[in-house]
């Protein structure tokens, strides 16, 4: 077990189809019972603009937004500030390109989960906690 890493040799990289782990303590559907352990689901990423198409008026997708999922598993609340995650085949390693932020339901088919870009704060995450956490 070794922590995740942050995405700093990414930062101009594109997402927009890429499967990612997302993860959480959250209840297990709309509705329903705490989640007893971790548990996560891999999700397929969306560029911006097909995003925003999905949403419409209703949410004005940012560049600090990350869109996934839309089948039938999403996070769900409790889930919030858990991580989205990139496994990276080259450096055999988990990259935290995301913090699972809101959406408007559990695992609501064509309605992606909505998360924060980890990219768009790296400087100030760095600063902050005064670590590089894999910067290469």
């Amino acid at each position: 077990i070794r922590p995740v890493c942050l995405p700093f040799k990414f930062e101009n990289y594109d997402l927009g189809g890429a499967t990612c782990t997302a993860s959480g303590w959250g209840i297990v559907y709309d509705g329903g019972p705490q989640a007893t352990k971790l548990r996560k689901i891999n999700v397929q990423t969306l560029n911006s603009q097909s995003c925003q198409q999905v949403y419409g008026t209703k949410i004005k997708i940012t560049d600090k937004m990350i869109c996934a999922g839309g089948g039938k598993q999403d996070t769900c609340q409790g889930d919030s500030g858990g991580s989205l995650d990139y496994w990276d085949v080259n450096s055999k390693r988990f990259y935290a390109f995301g913090v699972v932020s809101f959406g408007p339901s559990c695992g609501l088919e064509g309605s992606p989960g909505i998360y924060t870009d980890v990219t768009k704060f790296l400087s100030w995450i760095e600063q902050v906690t005064q670590a590089n956490f894999c910067k290469m």
